[in-house]
């Protein structure tokens, strides 16, 4: 090659213009002569290998998204069978729910009362005194000596409708609670 030949004559302007030129034709692009079935072939490798990368692309994103949302999945399945099994009273509406089944319990009435007060605390006995309290308040509900008891039967008694197997209020001393079999059940609303 005649530009990297260096004499002892050559002026240093003209081996920088000499390496300047090499520099250009060693970077400068060249023109390939390709058959076009070769460039088809070529082509067609190419977009096989593009088209494995953006499949492994998409798997491993599919990858390290699939725990996350298993975990969210998780979470709504269990929110929805929490829901399915708790137990309830909205006070406001009066209703007693049990799942996804709810009975209607008339206002100001002592089962009103038994479950407005007992469902406010529902790991402990509610003395009878309390809902004759509460009831006092409201006026206009007649006061018996039994009437919470009765209230109690007459709450159980709905509460199989829901399809509680067991009674779900028990009493004990002119005391009411949740039975223990449900109390872990129960949501406050």
């Amino acid at each position: 090659m005649p530009a990297l030949s260096l004499t002892k004559k050559a002026s240093d302007k003209q081996i920088a213009y000499n390496m300047s030129m090499d520099s250009r034709l060693i970077f400068g692009a060249t023109e390939l002569n390709i058959d076009p079935e070769t460039l088809k072939d070529i082509n067609a490798v190419t977009l096989f290998v593009y088209a494995v990368l953006f499949l492994a692309l998409i798997g491993l994103v599919v990858w390290k998204a699939a725990p996350f949302i298993h975990k969210e999945r998780q979470k709504s399945r269990l929110a929805k069978r929490e829901a399915a099994n708790a137990i309830w009273f909205d006070h406001i509406e009066s209703e007693l729910h049990c799942g996804h089944d709810k009975i209607r319990i008339e206002p100001n009435s002592f089962e009103h009362f038994v479950c407005k007060i007992i469902f406010k605390t529902p790991g402990k006995y509610t003395k009878d005194l309390d809902i004759f309290d509460e009831a006092d308040e409201a006026k206009g509900v007649k006061e018996t000596k039994r009437g919470v008891e009765q209230a109690v039967r007459r709450l159980n008694k709905k509460a199989k409708v829901l399809g509680l197997k067991e009674d779900l209020f028990k009493r004990s001393k002119e005391r009411t609670s949740v039975n223990d079999e449900y109390r872990q059940r129960i949501v406050n609303n």
